[in-house]
């Protein structure tokens, strides 16, 4: 196999083993790729793994807790880092379960149920803070986006997630994500 072709091959592997395929939602109807890294940064649950069942504890079926999340290799130079957990599947488009930004970088664990130091936004619940997977019918993937930034953001609580992604442009300095799955449990 010529060199080129097997760094791309490696490349893609070990991308998708380390579950780093992030999604950025495109128009209110669909999701894009946008990335496909080997970034050392990840983020992950000790709940649920990568493309798993999000236990019902964390959804609107059980108590709609904040689940534990751990970011791991975060850049010794970042300033601070944002979250965004969102539904691409939503029948109205993407919906938007929690942002929270300006969280000290230094940050490596948040404790279930338990909302990181820093500012959090509004969901597609109207409200500010965690609103857990309910998705009206069908299985749903809740993608958490985690970012490194190189600065704190300028935004009050309660904005808006395009205000946050508006904010972080030109200012990520690496991110990681993670994907759950939920069904209700009627």
């Amino acid at each position: 196999m010529k060199p080129r072709i097997l760094l791309a091959a490696l490349t893609v592997a070990s991308a998708l083993a380390g579950g780093l395929l992030l999604y950025r939602a495109g128009d209110q109807n669909e999701s894009i790729p946008v990335a496909l890294t080997l970034s050392p940064m990840r983020l992950e649950s000790p709940a649920f793994g990568q493309s798993k069942q999000i236990p019902s504890r964390y959804t609107c079926d059980g108590e709609d807790v904040l689940p534990p999340i751990n970011l791991i290799k975060v850049p010794e130079d970042a300033v601070s880092l944002a979250i965004i957990v969102d539904d691409p599947d939503a029948p109205a488009g993407t919906f938007t379960h929690w942002t929270a930004w300006n969280i000290p970088a230094d940050v490596t664990a948040i404790r279930e149920g338990e909302p990181p130091p820093g500012v959090q936004g509004l969901t597609g619940f109207a409200r500010v803070g965690w609103g857990g997977p309910c998705p009206p019918q069908g299985s749903h993937r809740y993608f958490f986006k985690a970012y490194a930034l190189d600065t704190l953001l300028d935004l009050a609580e309660g904005a808006s997630v395009a205000e946050l992604e508006a904010a972080m442009s030109g200012h990520i300095k690496d991110k990681a994500g993670l994907i759950g799955l939920y069904e209700r449990q009627r």
